[in-house]
Order: C-alpha cells, then sequence, then structure tokens
C-alpha cells in the first residue's frame, strides 16, 4: 500500500509520539531560628527549601512582626532541592515587650506563571521579663465555615471569632487572617474594641475559589498592645470543602409540594362541561 489512509496516520501519530510530562510538585518547607540579644536586636535567620521535583519560580519572601513589615524581593528560582536563605539583623524594631506571633511567606511560582504561597508560623518571645504583668483575662475562639462545592450558590462564608473580655477595662484588638490557597477574602485583617466583660463576635468573609481542597487549615492572629506590652494569640481552624449532591428530602418535599399546588390550579381551572336540559 503506497499511501496509508488519513485516520491511520492520525492514529499512528498519537500513539508513536512521546507522552507528554506531566508538570512535577513543589513543597515549600519553612524554617526559623532567632536569637533576641541583650541590646533587644533580633537576629533572625530564615530557610527556604524546595522538597519537591519542579522549580520555584520569582521566590519572594516577606516578614511580618507586629507592626513591621519587611519585603525581600528578587530571590530569583528555587530549583528542586534548593534552598533560599535568608539573616536579617533587626538592630531597634521598636517593639514593646511581650510575645509575639511571626508569619514568614513565600510567593513563588510555577513555570507556566501560576502563583502559589506558602506561610511559616514562629513566637518570637521579645523581653518579657519587663511586661508589668500577666496576661489578659481573654476567652477566644474561632470557627471557619464549610461549603458545598456542587451548591453553585454557596461560594460566599466567613470565619468567625468569638471574644470575651474578662477583665474591668476597655481592650483594642487586631485580627488577621490567613488563608491558605483556593480562598480569598477582600477585609482580612480587623481592628476592635472591646469594653469591661463585654464579649462580641466578628466575622471576616471570604470567598472559595475553584482549587480550595476538601480541608483547608487556617490562622486568624489576634494581637494587642495593653499597658505597655504586647500580646498576641494564633488561633487555628480549618475550612472544609465537601461536594454533596444539592438534591436532598427537603427538595423533594418542596417539589412535591409545588407540584400539587400546580396540579390544584390546573383542576380548579378546568372548564366545567355544560348541563344540558331534559
Amino acid at each position: 500500500m503506497k499511501h496509508a489512509p488519513l485516520w491511520l496516520a492520525v492514529l499512528l501519530s498519537i500513539f508513536l509520539l512521546p507522552s507528554s510530562v506531566t508538570g512535577g510538585m513543589i513543597r515549600t518547607s519553612i524554617t526559623t531560628r532567632q536569637i533576641v540579644t541583650a541590646r533587644g536586636a533580633i537576629e533572625l535567620e530564615c530557610k527556604v527549601r524546595n522538597k519537591g521535583d519542579a522549580t520555584a519560580h520569582k521566590v519572594r519572601v516577606s516578614l511580618t512582626l507586629g507592626d513591621l513589615v519587611k519585603r525581600y524581593d528578587g530571590l530569583g528560582d528555587n530549583p528542586a532541592g534548593g534552598e533560599i536563605r535568608l539573616t536579617e539583623t533587626l538592630m531597634d524594631p521598636g517593639l514593646l515587650p511581650g510575645r509575639y506571633t511571626a508569619v514568614i511567606r513565600a510567593d513563588f511560582e510555577e513555570q507556566t506563571g501560576t502563583p502559589h504561597h506558602a506561610f511559616h508560623f514562629f513566637e518570637i518571645p521579645y523581653r518579657t521579663a519587663e511586661m508589668p504583668g500577666p496576661g489578659l483575662p481573654l476567652e477566644m475562639q474561632t470557627r471557619g465555615p464549610d461549603f458545598n462545592r456542587k451548591a453553585f450558590w454557596a461560594r460566599e462564608g466567613s470565619v468567625a471569632l468569638s471574644i470575651k473580655n474578662n477583665s474591668r477595662e476597655e481592650i483594642r484588638l487586631t485580627a488577621q487572617l490567613y488563608l491558605p490557597e483556593g480562598f480569598s477574602s477582600k477585609t482580612p485583617d480587623r481592628v476592635f474594641l472591646l469594653g469591661p466583660e463585654q464579649a462580641t463576635l466578628v466575622e471576616i468573609p471570604l470567598r472559595l475559589e475553584s482549587e480550595g481542597k476538601p480541608l483547608n487549615p487556617y490562622h486568624l492572629l489576634v494581637g494587642c498592645d495593653h499597658k505597655d506590652a504586647h500580646h498576641s494569640w494564633d488561633l487555628k481552624g480549618t475550612i472544609q470543602v465537601e461536594e454533596h449532591p444539592v438534591w436532598s428530602k427537603a427538595y423533594l418535599v418542596l417539589g412535591g409540594l409545588v407540584m400539587v399546588a400546580v396540579f390544584g390550579v390546573l383542576l380548579f381551572r378546568r372548564p366545567r362541561s355544560p348541563i344540558s336540559a331534559n
């Protein structure tokens, strides 16, 4: 046969060409080591490791410590098995004595340009011997939302913070929500006052995006500067994403009632046959 049919040539090209190579995975691990010197300086070392088998491109790192934010851009690429090391000495950080929850955020991209981020939370006890008194008498609890991916109308939710002030003084608090990939919030930060012996519920709205996973841990950092001392709490919770059919007994009952109502309307509107005279 001199010329193979067109369909045969297409099949041969599909099966004989090498299969496409699937993209690798980027697995980011962040570790920190910190020392507070006798003069109040903070010596910080941070390592961002890539334990995956694909390169993390355009790595950027930021440090959040109280009101202090420092950014480290242009760190380049982090290959598979690679490590990016940062060192920083904060000579005069301007921090009150207290226990701080610091946050390292690493941003990077896949080869295709898809962005990703990873967080690392750690505590820095800063000159705690100079704190004027014990911790604040606060009760706090957080709760994450549950999403059903198959319910197209339920893409919005909120992370709730219930908090009670057991002291006899007014306290000013801040709340910062750190979300995993697959979720977004237009207003992740809150500032609010809590009166003496007052309880309140703070809700921070968020949205489920297409890449949200079944179980998603989040961090809600609550901070307070009170009586020349800093206090912070790292509250952890989980956002659940499930996939359940929207049909349930309630929908079936509602559908049956609608059908009965429609049938009744049609029955009453049915024209009556004329009565013939004998």
